[in-house]
């Protein structure tokens, strides 16, 4: 048994070296069990600048898509000044909506249930 263990590490570290779009590495990664391949992935997805397509949506699953865009839409949220409609005092803009840490999002979803991001 040990030496399947070897030739699936040396596999691994093959693959890590490779260019994938993020769907394949996750399909991959849950595919093989390589969870350490899903959060760079889910990283890439929620960081680039395209929207996930419908064949992207419909790799990914209903869960994974959501999840993924709720992180894409508030990291998108831009930090805005309030005023008060009576008086005019400008409220300072929300600082938590700064700096938004996909990575943290990406944690956090899969830690509240949604195991389903790393099956």
């Amino acid at each position: 048994m040990w030496a399947f263990r070897k030739v699936r590490d040396y596999t691994i570290r093959e693959i890590d070296k490779l260019t994938q779009p993020p769907i394949e590495r996750i399909e991959l990664a849950i595919k093989c069990s390589v969870e350490k391949w899903l959060l760079p992935a889910y990283e890439q997805l929620c960081n680039r600048a395209d929207r996930l397509t419908l064949q992207e949506a419909e790799r990914l699953g209903m869960i994974r898509y959501h999840i993924i865009s709720q992180i894409r839409e508030q990291k998108n949220v831009v930090p805005t000044n309030t005023s008060c409609n009576n008086c005019g005092y400008v409220f300072p803009a929300n600082q938590q909506e700064k700096g938004y840490d996909v990575t943290k999002a990406i944690l956090a979803a899969t830690e509240l249930g949604f195991e389903r991001m790393v099956d």
